[in-house]
């Protein structure tokens, strides 16, 4: 896919997003979460070597370090399930009034859309903007830093 294909089919993804119901929304969550413990192998394998290229590559230990899922992948996998238990937010209503000539006014929470994300070497990212992304009825595009290609 090429960046305007990806947007038009975000795009495209991000009607039915805006229309999923609360319950839909986080049994997609909790599949995330599930398959993130399944793939939890495959997925310090490429994070090890994502973390050699970056060593080979001359990048200081403090931003290996940020590459690094090393005793955190189990803390991302439980911050997904925290937000399935959050409430939904699309929909909800706050700041209400009633006008002089009693017309009742609110603020209302609604998805946005698409979402274009650019973040640095940080894989936590990828599975953070993820989750609230889903949770928020949104879509996005992600696009981290080159040090995680893997």
């Amino acid at each position: 896919f090429n960046l305007q294909q990806m947007g038009q089919h975000a795009r495209q993804a991000a009607f039915l997003m805006a229309k999923a119901s609360s319950s839909q929304k986080n049994d997609a969550l909790l599949k995330l979460a599930d398959q993130l413990e399944q793939a939890e192998a495959v997925i310090m394998e490429a994070n090890e070597k994502d973390q050699q290229a970056a060593g080979l590559s001359g990048l200081s230990d403090a931003m290996i370090d940020r590459l690094s899922l090393k005793g955190r992948l189990k803390g991302l996998i439980e911050d997904v399930k925290q937000i399935v238990r959050l409430p939904d937010p699309v929909g909800e209503e706050f700041e209400k009034s009633t006008l002089e000539n009693g017309l009742q006014v609110c603020k209302r929470r609604t998805p946005i859309g698409v979402l274009g994300v650019i973040y640095e070497s940080r894989p936590n990212v990828t599975i953070d903007v993820t989750a609230l992304t889903i949770k928020t009825g949104n879509c996005a595009i992600l696009r981290g830093g080159s040090e995680t290609l893997q």
